[in-house]
């Protein structure tokens, strides 16, 4: 997301037309899916998913990772309570560091994902799950230790019921 919203807003604004058009790869994917084109094989999972700021708050895309969620066999998708425009920050962004503000976030965060009764957190940003899966590899606080949900990002699950990769539920 980080990325993608650099190469849609920023760099046209700093040099003009690209000359080519920017989509997120969950765009792409949900194309795809409405045009039938996708043969997800079964996965019988029930997931949370969280909207990275990038991808959700600054470029408006929410719809189109649960679209491609929603298109897998077997998946069981529930929503935490703070998602969309409302979904909680995993915690870091480009103005801070990864201090022990930034990893309660992440914590209060997971413990919502966990909250669903989900087996497993679904994030649309490579950077959500490096931040996720860092502080749940750390010792945790009172109040945290409980703490354990799998962290994947989107593109993994797709590829698992692509039948590209398998058993990505840690």
């Amino acid at each position: 997301p980080e990325c993608y919203r650099t190469l849609k807003l920023d760099y046209p604004d700093i040099v003009g037309d690209l000359g080519f058009d920017v989509i997120h790869l969950s765009e792409f994917l949900a194309e795809k899916v409405r045009d039938g084109e996708l043969e997800f094989k079964e996965v019988r999972r029930r997931i949370t998913y969280h909207d990275p700021c990038r991808l959700g708050r600054h470029m408006g895309i929410y719809e189109e990772p649960r679209t491609v969620l929603k298109a897998i066999p077997g998946i069981e998708l529930v929503e935490m309570p703070r998602n969309r425009a409302d979904a909680a920050c995993c915690g870091v962004s480009s103005w801070l560091l990864c201090g022990e503000a930034s990893k309660r976030m992440q914590l209060e965060r997971l413990k919502e994902a966990q909250g669903t009764g989900a087996e497993q957190l679904v994030v649309g940003c490579h950077k959500c799950k490096i931040h996720f899966t860092c502080v749940l590899a750390e010792r945790k606080p009172r109040g945290f230790k409980d703490i354990d949900i799998p962290v994947v990002e989107l593109t993994e699950l797709v590829a698992e019921a692509l039948g590209l990769l398998q058993g990505l539920k840690k």
